[in-house]
């Protein structure tokens, strides 16, 4: 619930909000998937982790890359919910 309450405050800052939803865990896979429903509607834009990394792609490529590894090694050892 803390990045649910994070992005709250981020949006209502006036900040555009990208949320990775693979980047966070929730009790059952019901939670995860009903706890984005709000944000979304108040203006989040739900994404993965990958996402931002392909968007990142056409800035520096060396730098793409050290993302994308550290993505990448971070999805052998995370587990879906």
């Amino acid at each position: 619930m803390c990045v649910l309450h994070t992005t709250f405050d981020l949006l209502a800052e006036g900040f555009q909000v990208f949320l990775p939803v693979d980047a966070s865990r929730a009790v059952t896979t019901l939670d995860h998937d009903i706890a984005f429903a709000p944000v979304e509607k108040a203006g989040a834009i739900l994404t993965t982790c990958n996402s931002p990394v392909r968007m990142g792609r056409r800035g520096e490529p060396s730098k793409f890359k050290q993302i994308s590894a550290l993505v990448q090694e971070r999805m052998k050892i995370v587990t879906p919910v």
